[in-house]
């Protein structure tokens, strides 16, 4: 069994059929983190213009840049709300947390974890890489995976997708799904 999992794995990363997409691939995520940024921001003494948002996800040591569908995330949410100091960050890799401090010139920052859940990064890592001072203003919202929105978001793509009988690939119940993920194609 543990040797079939790799090769289990490289089917399913491999295929074109998804069950569901990755949060950054879902529409309406930029809305999403526009909106929850522009309540944060009108809130607890935050100023737009006296405020750097920095959007964290994990990266890749081998990164050199945050990933293309990251670094479009970050355009859409700059142009929904209007504001430019909107930077990726990651835990990993190039363009790291740690040294957001050279990014801005601000001392109020808005951090907003790109994760699934709350787990040590966000609970350790991300906290430790900020580094927060008495001078600065810093606020770590609860990672992305957390929000209740996001459940609205998955809601809305499989009532698009799923339900309608129509998969990522166009094609309704495709062999690959029923092999990959038999629970969904079930009779």
């Amino acid at each position: 069994m543990t040797k079939e999992l790799p090769e289990k794995v490289r089917r399913v990363i491999s295929s074109p059929v998804r069950v569901l997409p990755a949060a950054g691939d879902l529409p309406g995520l930029p809305r999403m983190l526009a909106s929850r940024i522009s309540a944060r921001l009108g809130s607890d003494g935050y100023n737009r213009e006296r405020t750097a948002i920095f959007l964290i996800s994990h990266g890749r040591k081998t990164d050199k840049e945050p990933a293309s569908n990251l670094t479009g995330i970050r355009k859409a949410v700059a142009h929904i709300t209007d504001f430019d100091e909107i930077y990726n960050v990651q835990l990993e890799g190039a363009v790291s947390l740690k040294n957001w401090r050279t990014m801005t010139h601000l001392r109020k920052a808005l951090f907003i974890p790109l994760m699934a859940g709350d787990g040590d990064h966000c609970l350790h890592d991300i906290p430790d890489a900020v580094n927060a001072r008495s001078d600065e203003h810093v606020d770590i919202l609860a990672p992305v995976g957390t929000w209740w929105e996001l459940s609205n978001l998955l809601a809305d793509y499989v009532n698009r997708n799923w339900l309608s009988c129509r998969c990522v690939t166009g094609k309704s119940k495709s062999s690959e799904t029923r092999e990959l993920a038999p629970c969904l194609t079930e009779d």
